[in-house]
C-alpha cells in the first residue's frame, strides 16, 4: 500500500469517528473503530469526572458552615431539655415525692407528656433520636453534683438542697445562647423568597392534600412509626431503673445515661453511616419492610435481659443488652425513612408545608398521650406483677408487629425505589470496563 493511500485512509477513519457524536451509543462507535473511539471514550470520561468534582467543590464553597452550625445548635436544644431529665426522673420522683418504685411509672409518663403540651412549636422528630447520645449524658452525669463531685459541689448548700438543679441550669444556659447567636449572627432569608415571587395556581386546602392519591396512607405509616418510638422512649428509662424482682433492670441514673448515649450514639451511626448506602439500595419501601422486622425482635429481647438477671445470668445480660441496645438502634432509620415518603407524596411543592403541619399536628397529639399512656401501662403491670411486670413489652410487642402490615400500604410514589440503569449507562459502563484491555491491545500491536 502507497503512503498516500495509508494516509487517505487514515483521515476517512478520522472522519468516520468524528461522526459519532454524543448521541451516537458507545458500542456502535466501537464497532466501526474500536481503537480511536478507546482514546477518545477514556478522556471523555476523565473531563466528566473532573467536571462533576468541580461541581462537587462549587456546591461545597457555597455552602455556610456558620450558618448551618449555628441552625444545628439552635435545633439541638429542644431534645436536650426533653431527654436530658430521662436518666434521672424516675429517682427524683422515688427520692423526692416519697413514691414507690412500682408506682413511679405512673408520674414518669405523666412529666413527659406534660412537657410535650407546653412546647410552642414542633419540628420533625427524624432526627431528633440520635441526640440522645448528649441530651443523656447531660443528664445524667450532672444530677446530684454534690454527691458525685463532692470537691467542687459538696460544700454548696444550694446543690445539696436542690440535688436536681444543675442539668437545667445547663440546658437552659444552651437555650439562651442559642437565641442569642441566632438573633446576632443568623442571616434572614425572606428577602430570597420575596425575590422568587411569582404567579402559581391557588394553593391546596388542608382537605384537598389529605384527600390527595396516597397521603392519608403516608400520614397513618408516619405517625404509626412515631407512636412506637414516643412509647419505647418514655418506658425505656423506667425499664432500666425498675427493681429486677419487679421486672427491670435495677440500673443507677449513671448506668442509665451510660446506656441512652450507647443508644444515641448507635442511631446517630445508623442515620449518618449506614441509611445513605442502605436506602439508595433498598430504597424507601424496602427500609421501612427491614425496620418494621427489627422492630418486635428489639423489643422483645428487653423482657428477656431482665429474665437472665432474675436467674443470675449477668454474663449473658450483659452481652445481650449492650448489643440489643446498638443494632435494636438501627429503628432510627424508620423515622428518616417516613419523612422521605412524606416529601414523595407531597401533591406538590408548595403544598409540602401543609402536610408537613397536619402530621406534625397529629404527632404532637400522640406526644402528648402516648409517654403518659406508656409508662401508665408498664407502672400497672409492674405494681400487679402481670406477666412478671412485662405487660408492656408483650402490648408493644404486638403492635410493632402491626407495623409490618402498615408498611405494606405504602403508595408506589412514595416507595423511593431504586432507579434501574438505562441501557446507554450500561452500555458506557461496559465499554469503559474494556478501555483497559483495548489500550493493552494497543500496546501489543505497538510492540
Amino acid at each position: 500500500m502507497s503512503p498516500s493511500t495509508s494516509r487517505s485512509q487514515q483521515e476517512d477513519d478520522r472522519l468516520s469517528i468524528k461522526a459519532n457524536d454524543e448521541r451516537t451509543p458507545l458500542l456502535a462507535a466501537v464497532a466501526s473503530s474500536p481503537l480511536a473511539e478507546a482514546g477518545e471514550a477514556e478522556v471523555s470520561a476523565n473531563e466528566a469526572h473532573h467536571d462533576t468534582q468541580a461541581e462537587d467543590s462549587d456546591e461545597a464553597k457555597h455552602l455556610n458552615f456558620s450558618q448551618i452550625f449555628l441552625l444545628c445548635y439552635t435545633r439541638v436544644f429542644e431534645p436536650i431539655a426533653f431527654f436530658s431529665i430521662f436518666p434521672y426522673i424516675n429517682s427524683m420522683i422515688e427520692k423526692t415525692g416519697g413514691v414507690a418504685k412500682e408506682d413511679v411509672g405512673f408520674y414518669s409518663g405523666l412529666i413527659e407528656s406534660l412537657f410535650s403540651l407546653t412546647q410552642i412549636t414542633k419540628d420533625t422528630q427524624a432526627r431528633v433520636f440520635s441526640y440522645f447520645a448528649f441530651a443523656g449524658n447531660v443528664g445524667g452525669a450532672l444530677e446530684r453534683p454534690a454527691v458525685k463531685f463532692p470537691s467542687m459541689f459538696g460544700n454548696v448548700r444550694f446543690f445539696n438542697d436542690y440535688p436536681y438543679a444543675l442539668p437545667g441550669f445547663v440546658c437552659s444556659f444552651v437555650g439562651l445562647s442559642a437565641a442569642l447567636l441566632v438573633t446576632f449572627y443568623v442571616k434572614e432569608t425572606l428577602h430570597v423568597h420575596h425575590g422568587a415571587k411569582r404567579a402559581t395556581e391557588p394553593s391546596l386546602t388542608w382537605w384537598d392534600v389529605i384527600k390527595s392519591p396516597g397521603v392519608a396512607k403516608v400520614m397513618l405509616i408516619y405517625n404509626y412509626c412515631m407512636l412506637l418510638a414516643f412509647a419505647f422512649t418514655a418506658a425505656f428509662p423506667v425499664f432500666m431503673y425498675t427493681p429486677i424482682h419487679l421486672g427491670g433492670l435495677q440500673l443507677s441514673p449513671e448506668w442509665i445515661s451510660v446506656f441512652m448515649a450507647i443508644g444515641g450514639a448507635s442511631q446517630a451511626f445508623w442515620l449518618l453511616v449506614v441509611f445513605p448506602p442502605l436506602h439508595k439500595r433498598i430504597g424507601t419501601g424496602g427500609l421501612l419492610k427491614f425496620n418494621a422486622f427489627i422492630w418486635p425482635i428489639f423489643f422483645a429481647s428487653n423482657p428477656l435481659c431482665n429474665i437472665l438477671l432474675r436467674h443470675g445470668l449477668k454474663v449473658p445480660f450483659w452481652i445481650l443488652f449492650p448489643f440489643n441496645n446498638i443494632f435494636g438502634s438501627s429503628v432510627a432509620m424508620a423515622f428518616t425513612g417516613v419523612q422521605l415518603a412524606l416529601n414523595d407524596i407531597s401533591p406538590s411543592h408548595e403544598s409540602f408545608g401543609t402536610l408537613n403541619a397536619l402530621v406534625l399536628a397529629l404527632q404532637s397529639g400522640i406526644r402528648a398521650i402516648i409517654p403518659a399512656a406508656s409508662t401508665t401501662l408498664y407502672a400497672i403491670g409492674v405494681k400487679y406483677h402481670i406477666l412478671l411486670g412485662q405487660l408492656f413489652w408483650l402490648v408493644i410487642v404486638l403492635v410493632a408487629i402491626g407495623f409490618n402490615f402498615v408498611t405494606r400500604l405504602l403508595p408506589e410514589k412514595a416507595q423511593g425505589r431504586p432507579k434501574p440503569k438505562t441501557s446507554h449507562q450500561g452500555e458506557e459502563e461496559a465499554f469503559l470496563r474494556h478501555v483497559p484491555v483495548i489500550h493493552a491491545h494497543i500496546e501489543h500491536s505497538a510492540d
